[in-house]
């Protein structure tokens, strides 16, 4: 039986889209008034989350460093650390950081790329690259981009647990990000189509990972699912 001294700690990694933008711009760097609010009201949520126990929590910020997402990761942040303050919760907020943990397709060949799909909008190219129509020695896949994604989220999270082994400590990561990734990896995780119709990611929508050494589940839209991960070769 392992002692509890030797336990790994539990790593929550939280997944938000960012919050709602203007619809006839996607490449818009700021929040509509509603996505701000989307904000606020995330960061409250995730007050009373962190709140239910005593345990001590770290929380560390991430996000992709486009405008509305740093933004959104921002109002987050000053959300969760004003009802901490107030609410005087077990909960250490550390600095953000803008960092694309979540990144598009690979580009492999960047003249053809600029000679096939140079002139496409980039939400013309997103639906395109969503439904497979991209070339493959042109472009990384979908389903190329999600395996490394969650590999790379899940021995994040592995190694984090592993770092805070024995401590009594849960660590929460909150990753603020596109809507055509998270749609793509909710896929993945619920085997539902997520990018069409009423599966399309909502503003503001969250995929949860829980972690503790190498055992977690994935949850999203009520779906769960338990995982074992590998040991690292």
């Amino acid at each position: 039986m392992v002692k509890n001294s030797e336990q790994p700690a539990k790593v929550v990694i939280h997944i938000f889209r960012h919050g709602e933008r203007p619809l006839d711009s996607i490449t818009s760097g700021n929040l509509t008034v509603r996505g701000r609010t989307q904000g606020t009201a995330i960061g409250k949520t995730l007050a009373n989350e962190l709140g239910k126990t005593k345990t001590q929590k770290i929380v560390k910020f991430y996000a992709s460093p486009v405008g509305r997402n740093m933004q959104f990761q921002s109002l987050i942040r000053g959300s969760l650390m004003r009802a901490v303050r107030t609410q005087k919760l077990p909960v250490k907020v550390l600095a953000s950081r803008a960092e694309e943990k979540f990144k598009y397709g690979k580009i492999r060949d960047q003249k053809w790329f600029d000679a096939l799909y140079g002139d496409l909008s980039l939400e013309e190219f997103n639906q395109r690259w969503i439904q497979g129509k991209t070339h493959t020695s042109i472009v990384e896949q979908p389903a190329e981009v999600l395996a490394r994604i969650r590999r790379n989220a899940e021995e994040f999270g592995v190694r984090v647990s592993g770092q805070y082994t024995g401590r009594p400590v849960e660590v929460h990561i909150v990753i603020v990000t596109h809507g055509d990734l998270m749609g793509v990896l909710r896929e993945q995780i619920t085997r539902r189509q997520a990018m069409l119709g009423k599966q399309k990611t909502k503003f503001g929508e969250r995929i949860k990972l829980t972690l503790r050494g190498r055992k977690g589940a994935y949850e999203t839209r009520g779906f769960k699912k338990t995982i074992l991960l590998r040991r690292p070769k």
